[in-house]
């Protein structure tokens, strides 16, 4: 299984991250979610005004190894 990593901070948009997400979820990927934040929480934003969910990380980029991916988003 293939393994897709997003690189996310603070106030990103959140139907683009949850939409491709979901979109790779369904064809079969692995995702996972790593953040450059003090804590591992991100918030995300509805049409970069409003805040959305807080979504949590699953590892700090200081412990990623980019050989443990496919591909990255950012």
């Amino acid at each position: 299984m293939k393994t897709i990593a997003f690189l996310l901070h603070n106030y990103f948009e959140q139907a683009e991250y949850e939409d491709v997400n979901n979109q790779l979820k369904d064809k079969g990927y692995k995702t996972l979610l790593i953040t450059t934040n003090d804590k591992k929480e991100v918030q995300a934003m509805n049409q970069d005004v409003d805040k959305g969910d807080v979504f949590t990380a699953d590892i700090f980029v200081s412990e990623s190894n980019t050989n443990d991916y496919d591909a990255l988003v950012l």
